[in-house]
């Protein structure tokens, strides 16, 4: 990946029958089933203002989401199809690069003033109330001291390391902070941040830590990558507390 004059590729645009659209297996961005609504909503009130990417054998690139409203709806899907010949690295980037340049904040002032004085009337979709007299609390308390640990039935199945961990992002920024031209010394500190986007599977995290070494487990613990709590501890059911942490909640408890 250079900076030199960007890729062009043929396309055209088709309906295709949702169900026929081959997912990419590894797509790591989670549609559940409230955004699923939102965007089947959105579709069903505002019609389709972007098409899906896909590659011409019908695998999808970009448009995971609108594919699975489109499937509840019922309805086909238009989709930009690429004529060219695509090598797996295309693939990537262009997935990669979509996820990524569609993540931004929310300016919540300008927000706020965009939608005052509008009724909602009939409006359905899910999501918090921007517009309430609370809506700045609301904002406030998305970040807590709270600590809320996930709770995790083991499979008694040990997971291999790399199912515990997605690197893609993390290596495509690599690559890109390589070929750069910035200075040494601020490539360095791009690439530690790059690694802010390893993505970690906790819950087969949770069930490597089960299968694993007591000085492994402990390893693990002092990484944070789980979370041992007296009240409500990732491991519970996994592996029995030490001793020493099973009588201190006995002393708390006194």
């Amino acid at each position: 990946m250079g900076k030199g004059k960007a890729k062009e590729y043929q396309w055209h645009i088709e309906w295709r029958n949702p169900d026929e659209l081959i997912p990419y297996d590894k797509n790591a961005k989670i549609h559940d089933d409230k955004q699923v609504k939102n965007i089947a909503n959105s579709l069903k009130r505002f019609g389709w203002q972007q098409p899906g990417v896909v590659t011409k054998d019908g695998v999808l690139i970009i448009g995971h989401g609108r594919r699975l409203a489109a499937q509840k709806l019922g309805v086909s899907m238009p989709v930009k199809v690429i004529e060219d010949d695509l090598t797996e690295e295309d693939i990537k980037e262009l997935r990669i690069a979509d996820n990524v340049t569609n993540e931004s904040a929310w300016d919540f002032d300008l927000r706020r003033e965009d939608i005052e004085g509008l009724s909602f009337d009939g409006f359905d979709f899910d999501f918090d109330d921007p517009f309430s007299d609370d809506s700045t609390k609301e904002d406030e308390e998305h970040y807590s001291q709270e600590v809320k640990i996930p709770q995790y039935e083991p499979t008694g199945e040990k997971p291999t390391l790399s199912q515990c961990l997605d690197t893609e992002k993390v290596k495509w920024l690599v690559d890109a902070i390589r070929e750069s031209n910035v200075s040494r010394e601020e490539k360095e500190f791009l690439t530690y941040a790059a690694y802010r986007h390893l993505m970690f599977n906790y819950k087969n995290i949770a069930d490597y830590y089960a299968n694993s070494s007591e000085e492994m487990q402990k390893l693990m613990e002092m990484s944070a990558l789980v979370i041992i709590d007296l009240n409500d501890a990732i491991a519970n059911g996994f592996a029995k507390l030490e001793s020493d942490l099973e009588q201190l909640a006995e002393d708390e408890a006194e």
